[in-house]
């Protein structure tokens, strides 16, 4: 299973943004590639605060995932010898989370794998916490699709936090998911607080719909995300991507009509809620760290181009912060950590390519 992105794919190309003229060069930038024969479509997915990075990447006359982890000195080596292994995580212990299959695993620095009691591990902490899925018959539904067909979908299952001491807990999110709604968990900070997004299945469009998101710590809901006071509520669909440890948030406010335009959005932890961009910078956030930065997408005359926000300098084209004579287009952003640096997909030479992003000090 992919990280749970996907949906994010399909709302980029609701964005349109004109690039802005060349700026100071902030960044170094370093092709995040591989030795090992045959790889090719290489995605990093997240970046740890020592610069390791873990994803997923494809080999040649071979339709399996394999995970991997990469560092700038090291190079990149697989996590495992056979394929079908999918990477959703990464903590400062070094340690990765995904899927092997239908079940979940955690990896450790000595290249051990432990299957976990649950089907998705979706995010880790750097105290070892992870929550994830557990698949249960209950999720499991049989529809119809446009030509009659009866086709078998899984509709994700119970939320589940894990560590090494307790095992398994079901949290209960039975307050929320009412009139059908299910829950996916997006992310989990070193407070235990965990990301929550409520979705639920279109049928008539096949497709998920979402609701709202939701902050959950110690056995309760503590935040709805919600838009800022100044628009119609019921104009949008609220979602939180990413968290960070102080419980500050980033996501989208989605227009429910085409008529209403997107808005990117930070939540502080104090209960302010921030718009980024404006009506001719709409803004899609993927990913916050701990100091606030912001990043994410902007898409215009048809091109993906990164973006980086943060309070002081604004929203930036991060193609404007590098040298254009190394001939990258930054397109996707994934993942920032504490030190600034950055991992995403973009064009080299014309050609697609992961990057890291290093701050220039």
């Amino acid at each position: 299973m992919l990280k749970f992105l996907s949906f994010t794919t399909v709302a980029l190309h609701m964005l349109f943004f004109a690039s802005q003229g060349n700026a100071t060069i902030k960044y170094q930038i370093a092709e995040i590639s591989s030795a090992i024969p045959k790889v090719h479509d290489i995605q990093p997915i997240a970046i740890n605060d020592s610069g390791i990075v873990t994803g997923n990447f494809l080999k040649k006359n071979s339709d399996s995932c394999w995970g991997f982890i990469w560092d700038v000195k090291q190079g990149m080596s697989q996590l495992t010898s056979f394929g079908d292994v999918q990477v959703n995580g990464l903590n400062n212990l070094n340690q990765v989370i995904g899927s092997a299959g239908s079940l979940a695993y955690l990896w450790d620095p000595d290249h051990k794998i432990q299957y976990l009691n649950m089907n998705v591990a979706q995010a880790l902490n750097n105290h070892g916490q992870i929550v994830g899925l557990c698949e249960e018959d209950e999720f499991i539904k049989e529809i119809k699709d446009e030509d009659g067909l009866s086709i078998t979908i899984s509709l994700g299952g119970n939320v589940i936090l894990w560590d090494k001491a307790s095992g398994i807990k079901q949290i209960d999110l039975s307050d929320i998911l009412v009139d059908g709604l299910l829950a996916w968990p997006l992310d989990i900070n070193d407070n235990g607080q965990i990301l929550i997004l409520a979705w639920f299945f279109d049928e008539k469009k096949m497709e998920m719909a979402f609701k709202t998101s939701y902050l959950w710590q110690n056995g309760q809901i503590t935040r709805q995300f919600t838009p800022p006071s100044y628009v119609n509520k019921d104009d949008y669909t609220t979602i939180a991507f990413a968290l960070n440890h102080a419980g500050d948030a980033t996501g989208v406010l989605f227009g429910r009509d085409q008529e209403i335009r997107s808005r990117g959005v930070l939540w502080t932890n104090d209960g302010d809620v921030i718009e980024i961009g404006n009506e001719a910078c709409p803004f899609l956030p993927v990913g916050i760290n701990d100091e606030r930065t912001v990043i994410g997408v902007a898409a215009g005359a048809g091109q993906e181009s990164a973006y980086i926000w943060d309070d002081q300098n604004g929203l930036q084209n991060l193609n404007n912060l590098i040298d254009a004579g190394q001939h990258w287009h930054l397109a996707t952003p994934i993942d920032i950590n504490n030190l600034g640096q950055i991992v995403g997909l973009g064009l080299k030479d014309g050609k697609p390519a992961a990057f890291l992003l290093t701050p220039i000090e």
